[in-house]
Order: C-alpha cells, then sequence, then structure tokens
C-alpha cells in the first residue's frame, strides 16, 4: 500500500485539524505541482468523506452556488457546493497582517483560479464567476 493510500484509509479516523493539515499538504504541493494525481486524490477523498458528514455547516447560497458558511474560528477549506456535488473549495494560506491582506485563494473544479483574495467574499465571487465560465465552455 503506497502512503498516499494508507494516508487516504486514515481519513476517517482523523481529527478536524488533521482533515485540515493534510488538505494544506495537498494544496501546496499543487501549487508547485498543478495536476498532481496524488495530492488530487486525497483531495478527493477529503472531499468525499467531508461531504458525507452528518451533521455539516449549513450552506450560504450565493448564485450558481452553495457554499459552507464562515464561521469565526473555523479553519478552511469552505467547500462549494452545485447541488451534492462538490464543485470547489476555498483555502486560507496564512493570517491576514498589515502587509499579506490577500490570503485566500480559489480551486473549482479541480483548478486553481489565479490570484489570491483578501476577503471570503470576493474569492466567492471569483469562485462563482469561474464556475459560471467553465460551464459555459464545456460543450453540451
Amino acid at each position: 500500500m503506497s502512503h498516499i493510500d494508507s494516508t487516504i484509509a486514515r481519513i476517517p479516523t482523523m481529527t478536524a485539524r488533521e482533515r485540515s493539515t493534510w488538505q494544506h499538504k495537498a494544496d501546496a504541493v499543487l501549487q508547485k505541482k498543478p495536476g498532481n494525481a496524488d495530492a488530487l486524490r486525497l483531495l478527493g477523498a477529503l472531499d468525499a468523506f467531508e461531504s458525507g458528514q452528518s451533521g455539516s455547516a449549513s450552506l450560504e447560497v450565493t448564485g450558481l452556488l452553495a457554499w459552507e458558511k464562515y464561521d469565526r474560528g473555523t479553519e478552511t477549506p469552505f467547500r462549494a457546493f452545485h447541488g451534492d456535488r462538490v464543485v470547489g473549495r476555498i483555502v486560507k494560506s496564512a493570517t491576514h497582517t498589515a502587509n499579506r491582506k490577500q490570503v485566500y485563494s480559489v480551486e473549482i473544479l479541480g483548478q486553481a483560479l489565479s490570484g489570491r483574495w483578501e476577503n471570503i467574499s470576493d474569492a466567492r465571487k471569483a469562485g462563482e464567476a469561474a464556475y459560471a465560465q467553465m460551464q459555459s465552455d464545456t460543450p453540451t
């Protein structure tokens, strides 16, 4: 069993903090190596586990997508849903400081959007726009 397989197998026994740490690690790999198969598999398994959790966070509908609501002190990622399907995420890369304001990144349909955002509402808007564009680019 590979390292990634054993990590995925442990997801049900991980704490929320451990799952968040693994999501951050996978995101860091994807920043350096977009399309890395192991990182994408791990993120998919984490998303699948989270979406199957009972009592999941309530959602805020912003248009085409419904986003997990932000609660102060909650760790990212905040997932985006289209129906029951996870289609995106917002990840906070650092703490806001006077010199570091744009700390949120967005991923839609497995693609990281270029740029960073200062607040969650702007990150959600960017995610909505990207999702709408990707849907209009998809042949029917």
